[in-house]
């Protein structure tokens, strides 16, 4: 069973720069936008059909401190793309990464698509592993990399 989180709920496009751009890429050149046009075969596609962003945090116990974030969109063809998993350090191996993914399974499945995508660090690839992503190709082109291209099927079952 997942910790309760609670506190995941949506938050600002600028509340999730802020923690992009100081915690999870200080070092990024390129500018931080809203949603990105990378597709889920890792090439950069201007034509994509680009959904309206999801930004959700959590906040620290007593609601001052923002101490995990995730977003995504679609990116159309029932893909919907996980963008910006953060989880500050204090709070890591508490359920609480999963909980951020969880519910943005939910709300791409509210929005009615089948498949959850994203391009995490190979560092960060274990996790993804454990939260049922499997890997769909790699990729080295972007800032940070290398990167796993990877999906998850939303038509699964929970609870694994």
């Amino acid at each position: 069973m997942l910790p309760a989180f609670n506190e995941v709920k949506p938050i600002t496009f600028e509340e999730i720069e802020r923690i992009w751009r100081t915690r999870l890429w200080p070092e990024r050149v390129s500018k931080i936008e809203p949603v990105s046009w990378i597709s889920p075969g890792g090439e950069i596609d201007m034509d994509l059909k680009i959904g309206a962003p999801t930004f959700l945090g959590v906040y620290s116990g007593q609601g001052q401190e923002i101490i995990g974030v995730v977003s995504g969109h679609s990116t159309g063809g029932g893909h919907y793309r996980s963008r910006g998993l953060w989880v500050s350090e204090t709070f890591r191996g508490q359920g609480m990464a999963r909980a951020l993914i969880e519910k943005l399974a939910e709300v791409a499945k509210e929005e009615g698509h089948h498949t959850l995508w994203t391009m995490p660090r190979l560092s960060s690839w274990p996790f993804y592993q454990k939260v049922r992503f499997f890997e769909t190709g790699r990729s080295e082109k972007y800032e940070f990399g290398p990167h796993v291209l990877a999906a998850r099927n939303l038509s699964e079952p929970q609870g694994v």
